[in-house]
């Protein structure tokens, strides 16, 4: 599957997120979305070094549907930007 999306930080420290977009590759056999919405929350920490990684939950709200918890890492390019733990 893939995915792509907009995050939206909750907190002033973006620890807080929640990322709207569209994801294929859900379904069943019978079932196949071509795209499907995708509303997943997460927690973002730091690891030091402007780097940071973040824990998404992919939720699937249909009886019995695969749930997928992921794991990324973040970090900015742009050393002159300011950062936040």
């Amino acid at each position: 599957s893939a995915y792509a999306g907009w995050l939206w930080r909750i907190d002033r420290e973006h620890r807080f997120g929640v990322l709207f977009g569209a994801v294929t590759g859900y379904g069943s056999t019978t079932e196949r979305m071509a795209l499907a919405p995708l509303v997943a929350p997460s927690f973002r920490w730091s690891l030091g070094d402007g780097m940071s990684a973040r824990v998404s939950w992919f939720a699937d709200p249909r009886h019995g549907a695969v749930q997928v918890l992921h794991l990324s890492f973040e970090w900015s390019l742009d050393k002159r930007a300011p950062q936040r733990n």
